[in-house]
């Protein structure tokens, strides 16, 4: 799991880090991070750590948390959920606040606060509904590794009076999820109840939430509830859900008057109860009266709350909802012989010597700075290197690394590595070639190795010369490029095992030059490297990924620098590629040859109300840039926008068409609002058509209910930005509901 630390000085010496905590302690931490988006403080609430400014908790809790020590008291910050972030401090964590007006996102890599940058997102009975953006982020995140901790209130909590109250809030938020839990509301029962103590434990001694890391419930104590609802669970929709406590008049081990339950999904996890009160403090501000329930030694609540976040912050790796976590407390060692190599304007690549652990390294997280002080972390991966891409030219970058093992635990940073990208421009065809490595086939069909092959991709912009580039594995090097091996931008090249085995039909394989490839089949690194030996992409895979006979394992998205590998059949009904995109369509060369407009992605059923929100997307797939002068854009209505004139589109660039200005994101330099001032487009079913200033139809595309009925959430191609590519829910690519103007996965076009 990536992650995001405060921006703080670091300083090193050669025996490691020294320092107080917030030093290197900032860097090695676990993140927690408190939504305070959702009307945590309307009413009589005050669910925060701290807040400087009343009614607004700001994202660092004020003094800094790098100042608390095994005394520190819980008034040391201002929220009426103070004592709880204080006592993850202590235990090791790192907390932040999600202020009033921050975006809910996952995978945004402008979001400073993205939910991938933090280990457990812990939301404090929400009084404000989320929207369809933010559950899908949330959901995501947990589908991810994540975890979440719910912490609802009894029926009728509704502290701003819009009809809706934390239970009915987070049953909104599950809905259409696999977790296998509801909170009891209106006309059910046990929706509003007291009970302190609870102490009516689950019989599974192995419980992580009651005998976990940070102490074990006692007996005649438990959960002090004072105002809760219940939970029902259903084993038959998830059966990793289970209840750790129920109902003091209800019976363990069932599934229902649950008062504190865990579940999974995917590699994440989930921990919920019926009431704020346990994790509740009397430090308040802005004349809210808060009562202490968490430091109360007639209950567990503080024991409870602080297992259910180790145990949620061991997901990632597949753990159950039921057992384990919080048992392996030793870090890995630190990643050593980092080193940085600048290969185009925009890109960095490094690598690294491996790290060891006591149970097993998981990933690995990279660390980013422009000032060789202050890091923030940037990627995350399972492999020893890592190309950062979308970078400034002619700007100096450091770097650091750490290692993550499946409980969480984080190694101490690696060395430091610096380089300088390249003066912008250079290379052929006016721009930055950059190659990476987008699909590898290990396990060949049949018995014939020569069928084996490394798919390379340039996703740069202009053409490149891979003369003297090298193919290797863990072996050594299997394949050197000759002399004049150029590969234009958007083009990719496929070195296969033997000659026998490359296709008649591709035009851009070469075989092997050492006669074999030889990857493999349950593990091993490639390489590609430039002339000079330096490492541009490399890529580490598993059995998971290499254990099928015949199936590649590739990009997705396809040709993304930014992809992550998936198996080959997740992506397309073929089993493998080499030479075309995922779904057998050519590479497309950018730059030359003619340009080709298509309809990319629709929103049609806008988020919220605002129909300014509704955009085509469109994009040139072909090789020139095309003059869009008078082009309209239409619906079964009739024409909702005209380009203006001068209006040009570059080969392999995107323009959007929004509803109205409103609706156009802050930051895009991409989009226009229609020029009859609306869109329109039908919710459950219409047509866009996109027409030439001649009246001449490039392209169009009817969709129907199936596409178009869930809120905020477009359609778009798949393979992305593919004239052969069909249309399908944005979020079956990603895990954006939409991403008008950018590539899929939000990298830009």
């Amino acid at each position: 799991m990536k992650k995001l630390m405060q921006s703080t000085v670091v300083v090193s010496l050669s025996l490691g880090l020294v320092g107080l905590p917030g030093s290197a302690a900032a860097q090695t931490q676990t993140k927690v991070l408190f939504d305070g988006t959702h009307g945590q403080m309307m009413g009589n609430a005050d669910w925060v750590l701290d807040e400087d400014s009343c009614g607004t908790p700001q994202r660092y809790p004020t003094p800094s948390q790098t100042g608390i020590t095994a005394s520190t008291s819980e008034s040391y910050w201002g929220g009426g959920f103070s004592a709880f972030g204080v006592d993850l401090v202590k235990k090791g964590f790192w907390v932040e606040s999600l202020p009033p007006g921050v975006a809910i996102t996952y995978g945004n890599a402008s979001n400073p606060q993205d939910l991938s940058n933090y280990k457990v997102f812990i939301i404090p009975e929400p009084n404000i509904r989320f929207t369809t953006a933010e559950t899908s982020a949330i959901k995501a995140f947990v589908s991810n590794g994540g975890g979440l901790f719910m912490i609802a209130d009894h029926w009728t909590s509704d502290r701003n009076n819009d009809g809706w109250d934390s239970p009915e809030i987070f049953n909104d938020l599950m809905t259409s999820t696999s977790w296998g839990i509801h909170y009891q509301v209106a006309n059910e029962s046990n929706n509003w109840f007291n009970d302190n103590p609870n102490y009516n434990f689950t019989s599974d001694s192995s419980s992580p939430i009651l005998y976990g890391p940070h102490g074990s419930v006692s007996s005649g104590k438990g959960l002090g509830l004072f105002g809760a609802t219940s939970m029902t669970l259903s084993p038959s929709v998830n059966s990793t859900v289970k209840g750790h406590v129920w109902m003091t008049s209800g019976t363990r081990d069932t599934n229902t008057q649950v008062t504190f339950a865990t579940t999974t999904d995917g590699s994440g996890r989930v921990a919920a109860i019926g009431d704020s009160s346990p994790a509740e403090d009397a430090t308040n501000g802005c004349g809210h009266n808060t009562y202490d329930g968490w430091t109360n030694t007639s209950y567990d609540n503080a024991k409870i709350h602080l297992n259910a976040v180790a145990w949620l912050a061991g997901g990632g790796n597949g753990g159950g909802g039921g057992g384990g976590g919080g048992s392996d407390t030793t870090p890995p060692t630190s990643p050593s012989n980092l080193s940085a190599s600048a290969i185009s304007a925009s890109q960095v690549t490094l690598s690294w010597t491996a790290s060891t652990d006591d149970v097993g390294v998981a990933g690995y997280n990279v660390y980013r700075s422009t000032d060789g002080l202050t890091f923030s972390a940037v990627a995350s991966t399972s492999s020893t290197s890592h190309s950062d891409t979308g970078l400034a030219s002619s700007t100096t970058y450091s770097y650091r690394v750490t290692a993550d093992d499946a409980a969480g635990n984080e190694s101490t940073i690696s060395n430091t590595a610096s380089a300088t990208t390249q003066a912008s421009g250079g290379g052929g065809g006016g721009g930055s070639g950059t190659i990476i490595i987008n699909e590898i086939l290990a396990n060949e069909p049949g018995s014939t190795t020569a069928a084996e092959f490394v798919e390379l991709v340039n996703v740069g912009s202009g053409a490149i010369d891979l003369g003297g580039w090298t193919v290797s594995d863990g072996a050594g090097t299997k394949h050197t490029f000759a002399s004049g091996t150029t590969v234009a931008a958007g083009e990719a090249i496929v070195v296969y095992g033997g000659s026998s085995a490359i296709p008649g039909s591709l035009t851009n394989a070469v075989a092997a030059s050492t006669g074999s490839l030889a990857l493999g089949n349950s593990g091993d690194t490639v390489t590609v490297a430039d002339s000079s030996g330096t490492a541009i992409d490399s890529f580490t895979y598993t059995s998971a990924l290499s254990g099928t006979d015949g199936v590649s394992m590739n990009r997705s998205p396809d040709g993304s620098d930014t992809g992550s590998f998936v198996l080959h059949t997740t992506l397309s009904s073929l089993s493998s590629s080499g030479g075309t995109r995922v779904d057998g369509s050519p590479f497309t060369a950018v730059g030359g040859g003619t340009a080709k407009v298509i309809i990319n992605e629709i929103l049609a059923n806008e988020p919220g109300s605002t129909t300014a929100a509704e955009f085509v997307e469109l994009v040139n797939v072909g090789g020139s840039a095309i003059d869009l002068s008078g082009w309209t854009v239409s619906d079964g209505a009739g024409t909702k926008h005209t380009f203006a004139s001068g209006t040009s589109l570059g080969a392999g660039k995107a323009i959007v068409v929004y509803g109205g200005a409103s609706g156009i994101p802050a930051g895009s330099s991409n989009a226009v609002a229609a020029s009859t001032g609306s869109l329109a487009l039908g919710n459950s079913g219409d047509s866009v058509t996109v027409a030439d200033s001649s009246g001449t139809e490039m392209d169009s595309f009817t969709y129907t209910k199936a596409l178009s009925g869930t809120d905020g959430v477009s359609m778009n191609r798949d393979p992305d930005a593919s004239d052969a590519g069909s249309f399908v829910l944005h979020t079956t690519l990603s895990s954006l509901s939409s991403s008008g103007g950018t590539h899929a996965d939000g990298s830009p076009f």
